[in-house]
């Protein structure tokens, strides 16, 4: 039987081509939404940060920006289609997830199987945001690493999941977890592992996401910003 070289290579252009403008649609409209605010085909650009990430990356890089753009799209277009459903979620059995980069260096909190063990010490920012999250009902964890939130996720089934983290990690555990429960995502101002910033007011604000404190309120945009 003669195998079709010409078909194949045919089939092989076509596949080669979706990729190239699926990626060059998802990028334009997620860069749309970054910088006007607006939400075009918002399931399609999911699909285009899912199943294209290190390809757009890699495009990205070739037109001479930042990698990290991509990261951004994904938290954002995942806090917009997601926030309904986190919103009418129960407070009650939330999570919050922080980094352990943004505890303080002399933190003296103990790493245990599910994360690390908050002392509320008041030398960093954890402290009080668990305290506001705690008297909502969520449950707070401190991780080393993304394969602990999926670990924890597991345990609690929580009916929403909001965290805290790098671009590159919050987009990828956004990813994974959305497949649980409704994601938000509150980027850090200043990343590299090592005394990171976060918005607390930001992070407040999620916080307390209900269905009576978000009636009529828009979107507040959660893409990361500058730190100073």
């Amino acid at each position: 039987m003669q195998i079709p070289y010409a078909l194949i290579g045919k089939l092989l252009l076509f596949f080669i081509s979706f990729i190239i403008i699926a990626s060059l649609i998802s990028l334009m409209l997620g860069l749309v939404l970054l910088r006007k605010g607006v939400l075009i085909l918002p399931r399609f650009i999911l699909f285009g940060i899912e199943s294209l990430h290190f390809f757009l990356k890699r495009l990205v890089r070739m037109l001479g920006l930042n990698e990290k753009l991509v990261d951004e799209i994904g938290i954002e277009i995942r806090n917009r289609i997601y926030r309904a459903d986190f919103v009418e979620s129960d407070p009650n059995k939330r999570i919050l997830v922080f980094p352990q980069c943004l505890r303080s260096p002399k933190c003296p909190a103990p790493l245990t199987r599910y994360g690390i063990q908050c002392q509320e010490c008041g030398r960093c920012v954890i402290g009080m945001l668990k305290k506001k999250a705690e008297s909502t009902g969520y449950k707070v964890y401190i991780v080393p690493g993304g394969s602990f939130v999926k670990r924890i996720v597991e345990k609690d089934h929580p009916s929403a999941a909001l965290g805290v983290a790098c671009g590159y990690e919050l987009n990828y555990s956004m990813m994974e977890i959305s497949n649980f429960c409704p994601v938000q995502g509150v980027p850090l101002l200043k990343d590299g592992c090592y005394c990171t910033k976060v918005d607390e007011e930001l992070v407040s604000e999620m916080i307390f996401l209900s269905h009576s404190s978000s009636r009529g309120q828009p979107v507040r945009d959660t893409k990361r910003k500058k730190g100073k």
